[in-house]
């Protein structure tokens, strides 16, 4: 059972959470895709990195930890209002899904909730307003 408000933002699949945390992981893995393109070094994506380089890891702990950094990359940093917009309204969504179930999960396992999450992201940042 999801923990959000379907209503609150219809972007959000109401699926299973851990549908759900692979959609937000695929969401923040395009953002920090977006990033290291802006930036030479982004720390987002080195979380990014690091956690599918884990035989397991916790989705929750990464996507605040990967959120974090994302907001370390933007700070200062001359990026586009898109990619600015997409990681503000990942936060928002990420606040709603507050209520995460603690998952261990491998790389590997990632399923189709998690590129669609990519793909998401993808179109927001590639959509008519961004060119």
């Amino acid at each position: 059972m999801s923990h959000t408000d379907p209503a609150a933002s219809p972007d959000i699949p109401s699926t299973s959470d851990r549908d759900l945390q692979e959609w937000l992981l695929g969401r923040l893995a395009g953002i920090a895709e977006a990033l290291a393109a802006h930036l030479k070094d982004s720390a987002c994506q080195r979380v990014i990195s690091d956690m599918l380089a884990l035989t397991v890891f916790v989705p929750r702990a990464f996507l605040r930890a990967a959120s974090r950094a994302a907001d370390e990359d933007v700070m200062g940093a001359k990026l586009p209002a898109e990619l600015r917009r997409a990681l503000t309204e990942f936060k928002t969504d990420l606040t709603r899904a507050d209520r995460l179930t603690p998952l261990c999960l491998r790389p590997e396992s990632l399923g189709p909730s998690f590129l669609l999450g990519q793909e998401h992201t993808r179109s927001r940042l590639d959509g008519p307003a961004a060119h």
